[in-house]
């Protein structure tokens, strides 16, 4: 009788272990369905972002190509304006001038 006892306590004890390791295995499963979709929104932000980065990036590069086109465009009006306000090119303009007033 006693081994009966000790057998059907052994029994609820295996089966209380089985039905906490049951709830913890349902708790498992919930939190790797709720991180598995918490993954799949995080992939499609990051993807998101990734895209938003390339766009950015290559806007920056066309920037960049419209800045050094107007530096460039500024340099040869600079370089223009000094030619025309250069003592030289103010005598040179004065001697034509006096030709076309000579002629006129």
């Amino acid at each position: 009788m006693l081994q009966a006892n000790e057998a059907k306590e052994a029994q609820r004890r295996a089966e209380a272990t089985l039905t906490k390791v049951q709830q913890k295995n349902e708790q498992l499963v919930s939190q790797v369905q709720h991180l598995s979709a918490e993954v799949d929104s995080q992939q499609r932000l990051a993807e998101r972002m990734q895209q938003q980065f390339t766009s950015a990036t290559d806007e920056a590069r066309e920037l960049r190509k419209e800045r050094d086109a107007l530096v460039q465009q500024l340099a040869l009006l600079k370089g223009r304006m000094e030619a025309q306000t250069s003592p030289a090119s103010i005598r040179a303009n004065s001697k034509a001038s006096a030709r076309l007033a000579g002629k006129g």
